[in-house]
């Protein structure tokens, strides 16, 4: 046989070799009755599991000290090394220094309500929690604004660790 022809066949044996062991499998570390979301973004009322209801319960307590504008609480509320940010602001808070950013749940100028939230687990001990928001301004078109929320499990509780908020025009939010 020549050079080129077992070149030809041994590639042959590894096409076929390769398209045989190609197939669909059920993976094992796949839980069989884990939920699959249809979108990332649901319902504000959806429902939640204790989990989620914990993490929500920090972002909420730091959204409140926000709209105080208690810093101390807002201290006491997030890990060591937390960012805050407000983009459209140009604010960032750390607790070595910065401007805290004003609470949109508190905002007295726009009615803020929550259109849709988005939940992830980051392991036990962690979670990215995202709320889509809408405002409608007097005599003004409408505006969104999305939050991102790390929150992490301490030894005390949960704690912020990162906070980012960008808003936008009256854009669809889903």
């Amino acid at each position: 046989m020549s050079r080129r022809g077992r070149a030809g066949g041994a590639a042959l044996l590894l096409l076929v070799g390769a398209a045989s062991a190609c197939r669909f499998e059920r993976r094992t570390d796949l839980v069989e009755d884990e939920p699959v979301l249809a979108a990332l973004y649901r319902a504000p009322d959806h429902p939640t599991t204790p989990f989620e209801d914990s993490v929500r319960a920090a972002v909420i307590a730091v959204s409140d000290a926000l709209g105080a504008s208690d810093s101390a609480a807002v201290v006491r509320l997030t890990t060591p090394d937390a960012v805050l940010i407000d983009q459209d602001e140009a604010i960032r808070w750390t607790r070595v220094g910065g401007t805290l950013p004003r609470s949109l749940a508190h905002d007295a100028s726009l009615s803020w309500r929550i259109q849709a939230t988005s939940f992830g687990p980051i392991g036990s001990d962690g979670a990215l929690y995202s709320v889509l928001l809408e405002a409608a301004p007097p005599e003004a078109e409408p505006r969104s604004a999305v939050e991102s929320w790390v929150v992490v499990r301490t030894d005390a509780a949960w704690r912020v660790r990162y906070l980012h908020r960008s808003r936008g025009s009256s854009a669809p939010l889903l």
